[in-house]
């Protein structure tokens, strides 16, 4: 659960956690509100993907596409063998956005 924080600079660490194809298409989002919705979307849904896996920071998160679509209602992620699915979205006016993530 993170709030969204329209005052912070998601310019500076953007390209360390987006994967291209997010990069892509956060440079095409129309407007700086859409650009921060999206970032934090991303942010959150892989803080969420990589405490499942249990990796920390450790983790090169730009290798995970959250973009990539999937079959079902929640996406996935492959990691050693494992399926992981994943899902966010905002809540209270767009005020919070809520990931989670979880194997079976």
């Amino acid at each position: 659960l993170h709030r969204v924080d329209r005052r912070q600079r998601q310019m500076c660490i953007r390209d360390r956690i987006m994967h291209e194809d997010e990069l892509s298409f956060f440079d095409r989002l129309p407007d700086k509100y859409s650009k921060t919705l999206f970032f934090y979307q991303v942010f959150s849904t892989k803080e969420a993907i990589i405490k499942t896996i249990g990796m920390g920071l450790y983790f090169d998160v730009k290798q995970i596409n959250t973009l990539e679509q999937s079959t079902g209602q929640d996406k996935q992620y492959v990691y050693q063998d494992t399926v992981y699915y994943y899902k966010s979205k905002f809540i209270l006016n767009n005020q919070l956005v809520l990931s989670k993530c979880y194997a079976v």
